[in-house]
């Protein structure tokens, strides 16, 4: 029973809400429980503690490329990254681990680790860590950016196994985007754009359907649903 059965999981985290003027409350998507296809669980770590010591074992005796071991102009090579960056999330297949590690304005790192030893990057970022990552019809949502100084950007990450191999998109949203929330069935996120600070909206469908629609009021984006 329990191999048909997949659970997100967030550790040291305490359940949230957010409501509009209205006192209509977004339930926090990061934390309820779901359904993930098969060989995939989701697990959050934000001390980057209590993490598979299979996990660990392999990444510490990964044998890393040349290329990944040099030293940029800015910024840490890949595999100071991935030796050293906090394990923000992890996704675990029956043959690997998707991990996203991050480290503030030092940005993050999303990557492929098999349990034979080998890895690949998925999406080097300087400019941008994780943030929250949900399933999502058996796909993977990252919401990724930065908010450092004048910084304040990111986007929205979308992975698909094909095989072996992950397929990425990228949709940029406008400010620094939330965690994933659902309203009315809906998955949305929200967004905080500088100076101002005030809070925006995205519906995650209509960013995954190539139409980049910022919601400023929430009446508009209930509007819109």
């Amino acid at each position: 029973m329990w191999n048909l059965k997949f659970i997100l999981i967030f550790i040291g985290l305490t359940m949230t809400s957010c409501s509009d003027d209205s006192g209509q409350t977004l339930d926090d998507k990061s934390i309820e429980v779901v359904l993930i296809e098969k060989d995939i669980q989701v697990d959050l770590n934000i001390e980057n503690t209590h993490l598979p010591s299979e996990m660990i074992e392999t990444i510490e005796s990964l044998k890393f490329k040349e290329a990944d071991t040099s030293n940029k102009s800015i910024g840490f090579n890949v595999s100071d990254k991935i030796k050293f960056f906090p394990i923000h999330a992890y996704v675990k297949y029956s043959d690997g681990w998707l991990i996203a590690s991050g480290r503030g304005e030092w940005g993050g790192i999303i990557y492929w680790v098999s349990k034979k030893g080998d890895y690949r990057v998925i999406r080097d970022d300087d400019l941008s860590y994780p943030i929250d990552v949900i399933e999502d019809e058996n796909t993977i949502l990252i919401t990724q950016g930065m908010l450092h100084l004048s910084l304040s950007e990111g986007h929205l990450l979308e992975l698909n196994r094909n095989g072996g191999d992950f397929e990425t998109r990228v949709y940029p949203v406008q400010g620094y985007p939330g965690n994933f929330k659902k309203l009315n069935g809906d998955l949305i996120v929200s967004t905080t754009i500088r100076p101002s600070g005030n809070e925006s909206y995205y519906l995650v469908r209509e960013l995954r359907a190539g139409k980049n629609s910022l919601y400023h009021r929430f009446d508009d984006l209930k509007e819109a649903q």
